[in-house]
């Protein structure tokens, strides 16, 4: 009778039991043991290579790495910082940044052994935590990070999105264990997480610089319970201000999406020490008593003295309504910026109000997309902000006329007549003009912008250029142009006219006359004829 061997249930064809120990084992039994012993041997033999080949490396990248080897710590972690994104802070929350931009310190401890040592060991590495919807880690990978920062100031970054509780929550918690280490929040998520924040005073003793995005619409009548002591920076959007209850005395900027005229008031009572305001679109609400607007607020008295704003960009529409109850004698810069619902514009009243704040304005963009500017607008400016060192206007216009006498309003940027009292804007420095016209026109007006410069083969027509107009922008926004060589056949370029202008770049004025995104200027050298023009004056 045959027995199955113990081992494999192999029946062989004799009559005893397979003994794996004994000269009675089955043939594939034997075998296996010895295929298995070979393998286990190999195996060492492989552990070993891996550990030889991992020092050797490791005294390959030690020779071959001389520099990193022989800086100190410090030096190599600060050049460890420069690897890192340097407006990931300031990054708007519509897009999805890089993956990398993200995790750049664990991708440079990723590097190899030495690397990791000095990045963990780098506590300004890993201050700055951005949380982003798309790649939301554990709450254990966050408290790691922020073991890694050791005692540094955290600056962080929460993109939220809905739906996603169970894995955000945690992540709050984490970060608020420590909210007395924040010094810049960022943050975009559903109103009901703002919940899970800190609420007293004592917990946010750092925290500096705070933006709030609240997705979806606003908290509904329950305050944000954050409180820092001494926010010097704000930003809001999608929550309303009787949602915001703290302390606004040291807030020196301030960026808000969407106001009311009266919100815009209050803002600037609330925060005596602003400095900058930047305001995106306003509404007039038909009914100030609903309760979606904020409408009760103190009286202010007229006129209403705001004696620290110094920088304000606000919809150009919104001027009609603030302007004649404002005054800031500080302002040096101001803003209107294209706005959403046209009611008017009414470049007098802005005029007033600079000359009412009696400021030292230095710089003016007027770029909304309503503003049809008159050549009275333009001559206006001129004359009655003597201070501008920058102006940036945007100029609507069919009228061939407008630009003929607009052509004479910039002679006098120029100090052609040789005294200083003749000029509209005697500090200007830069000019920015964005328009409609003719491309041709852009040269046309080019002697004029400048005054009279010494030509070479000229000299005797020299006259003293006293007015330093450094920066010059001309933005043709005609979509139909096409740059190419048909382009500047088309232009009518005078000899002398082309001559001044490479002259002009040559003595150091930046000079950028743009249609599309390419430099007419620029095109110009590149052609023949602007090449032997300006052989001929190097």
């Amino acid at each position: 009778m045959s027995v199955q061997c113990h081992y494999c249930n192999y029946l062989p064809h004799h009559e005893y039991l397979c003994d794996p120990t004994g000269p009675g084992v089955c043939q594939p039994c034997k075998r296996l043991a010895e295929i298995e012993e070979q393998v286990k041997s190999i195996r060492r033999m492989l552990v070993g290579l891996e550990n030889e080949r991992q020092t050797l490396k490791t005294q390959v990248n030690r020779h071959h790495d001389r520099l990193i080897h022989r800086l100190p710590r410090e030096i190599v972690s600060e050049i460890f910082e420069f690897c890192l994104p340097e407006d990931l802070m300031e990054a708007e929350f519509e897009g999805i940044p890089p993956k990398y931009s993200l995790s750049a310190p664990l991708v440079i401890s990723a590097i190899c052994r030495t690397w990791r040592a000095i990045a963990l060991s780098a506590p300004r590495l890993w201050k700055t935590i951005t949380i982003w919807s798309r790649f939301l880690p554990s709450a254990i990978l966050v408290q790691n990070w922020i073991d890694r920062a050791g005692q540094l100031p955290l600056s962080i970054v929460l993109r939220l999105p809905f739906g996603e509780d169970e894995t955000a929550i945690p992540i709050i918690n984490t970060l608020t264990r420590y909210s007395k280490r924040w010094q810049e929040l960022r943050c975009r998520m559903p109103a009901h997480l703002f919940s899970h924040f800190p609420t007293g005073i004592e917990d946010l003793p750092e925290l500096r610089t705070l933006h709030l995005n609240n997705l979806r619409g606003t908290l509904r009548n329950t305050p944000l319970n954050l409180h820092p002591p001494r926010l010097n920076i704000f930003s809001f959007s999608g929550t309303r201000l009787c949602e915001l209850d703290f302390d606004w005395t040291y807030l020196t900027q301030l960026s808000m999406e969407v106001v009311t005229p009266a919100i815009f008031l209050e803002v600037l009572r609330r925060a005596p020490a602003l400095e900058k305001c930047t305001v995106q679109t306003f509404f007039i609400p038909e009914d100030e008593s609903d309760d979606e607007f904020d409408a009760a607020f103190p009286p202010l008295p007229n006129p209403f003295v705001h004696s620290t704003l110094q920088e304000l960009s606000i919809p150009a529409d919104l001027c009609n309504c603030v302007f004649k109850q404002l005054q800031c004698p500080s302002l040096s810069a101001l803003n209107l910026n294209p706005d959403c619902f046209a009611i008017g514009f009414d470049m007098p009243l802005v005029l007033e109000f600079l000359e009412k704040s009696r400021c030292s304005l230095e710089r003016l963009s007027i770029m909304a997309d309503s503003i049809p500017l008159s050549v009275s607008d333009i001559t206006l400016i001129c004359k009655r902000t003597q201070t501008l060192r920058d102006l940036s206007i945007r100029l609507i216009t069919d009228d061939d006329a407008v630009v003929s006498v607009l052509r004479d309003i910039l002679s006098q940027f120029s100090n052609i007549d040789g005294t200083v009292e003749s000029l509209y804007l005697p500090a200007l420095r830069s000019l920015s003009i964005k328009h409609d016209w003719d491309a041709s026109d852009i040269y046309w007006m080019i002697p004029d912008i400048f005054g009279f410069y010494t030509l070479p083969e000229c000299p005797s027509e020299y006259l003293y250029h006293r007015h330093a107009l450094k920066t010059v922008t001309i933005i043709e926004e005609h979509e139909e142009t096409e740059v190419d060589g048909a382009l500047l056949s088309e232009i009518e370029l005078e000899e002398i006219t082309l001559k001044k202008t490479l002259w002009l770049r040559k003595a150091g004025v930046n000079l950028m006359f743009q249609v599309g995104e390419v430099d007419l200027i620029e095109l110009t050298q590149d052609s023949p004829f602007g090449t032997s023009l300006l052989s001929t004056m190097l």
